[in-house]
């Protein structure tokens, strides 16, 4: 679903594999066109668009949580032991 200064706009699909994905934190920033979303089941973030659209992802066997800089332009992954940073073009 999309809002923008609180009402309903839109509804769009998450272009997500497998259906039983575990989205547990969705990353955005205001100035951004991108929406993170962290699936730690299958160990992966997905970028796709705010229209709806898949655009990329990123693996990690061990993803816990992640984290998006100020900017929108670091991604910040916590693994088991680990913080490994992801440079978003």
């Amino acid at each position: 679903m999309r809002f923008w200064k609180g009402k309903y706009e839109e509804t769009f699909a998450f272009p997500a594999y497998p259906k039983d994905a575990k989205i547990v934190r969705l990353l955005t920033k205001i100035d951004t066109p991108l929406l993170f979303l962290i699936d730690t089941k299958e160990g992966r973030v997905v970028v796709m668009n705010k229209n709806g659209e898949l655009t990329s992802q990123y693996r990690s066997r061990q993803l816990l949580d992640a984290a998006l800089s100020p900017d929108a332009k670091t991604l910040f992954l916590l693994q088991e032991g680990n913080i490994v940073t992801i440079k978003i073009p």
